[in-house]
């Protein structure tokens, strides 16, 4: 978007649409399973909703699990992704059930929590909330 600038007159960019090909651990991609596999999605950080996606970049930041239906196809690779520096991000009865099959990580966000700890979100998150509100808010 272009403005003028104040004093000069001259145009400026006030909004860069465009994503940029380095990392700068800003920039976020909702891996989704239709993606084509590439080592392209390496170059950002992936957040995904679905077990199937995971498996597209070794630099999964978030995990977003929305409902307890969801869970069974989870538990083969939600395990070894909360080893590292994943977040799980969900309701809390997903996480109450998750750690009824005995899986805990210490970084998890509840969707619940996220306007206390975050109170510039504005609006707080609920568990009947979309993936694309609970993105957005990351």
């Amino acid at each position: 978007m272009l403005a003028h600038h104040p004093i000069t007159g001259q145009p400026i960019h006030i909004l860069r649409t465009e994503t940029h090909i380095s990392t700068d651990s800003k920039t976020l991609v909702w891996l989704r399973s239709t993606f084509q596999p590439s080592h392209r999605w390496s170059r950002w950080f992936g957040v995904v909703t679905e077990p199937e996606a995971s498996k597209l970049s070794d630099s999964i930041l978030a995990v977003l699990i929305g409902d307890e239906s969801l869970i069974n196809a989870w538990l083969p690779v939600l395990p070894k992704m909360l080893e590292g520096d994943c977040f799980l991000i969900c309701p809390l009865r997903v996480a109450n059930t998750l750690e009824t099959h005995g899986i805990t990580c210490s970084r998890t966000l509840l969707y619940e929590d996220l306007v206390e700890s975050y109170p510039y979100l504005g609006e707080p998150v609920h568990a009947a909330d979309s993936y694309e509100k609970v993105i957005v808010s990351l």
